[in-house]
């Protein structure tokens, strides 16, 4: 699911709001952020799951808060990992 909405994300915290807000205007519509995990399969438990999101492309370079993991990957590397 591509991240186009902070609110769809269903984040209880203002900080998180914020981290994801900033995540997308730095990466920009050319770098898709994409929700994956359990948030993405709707199987998220709220106070216990954490966000998985899968940039394509530069990795963030503002913190991470420590709900999220946050994983990269180049253009390049996405299309080798789909011939596979």
């Amino acid at each position: 699911m591509r991240v186009t909405d902070v609110h769809a994300l269903g984040l209880e915290s203002t900080r998180e709001r914020h981290f994801v807000r900033q995540l997308l205007e730095e990466v920009g519509s050319a770098s898709p952020v994409v929700l994956i995990g359990s948030h993405a399969r709707g199987r998220a438990v709220p106070r216990w799951s954490d966000v998985d999101l899968l940039v394509i492309g530069e990795r963030p370079s503002e913190p991470v808060p420590p709900r999220f993991q946050v994983m990269t990957l180049s253009q390049d590397e996405l299309a080798r990992r789909v011939k596979r």
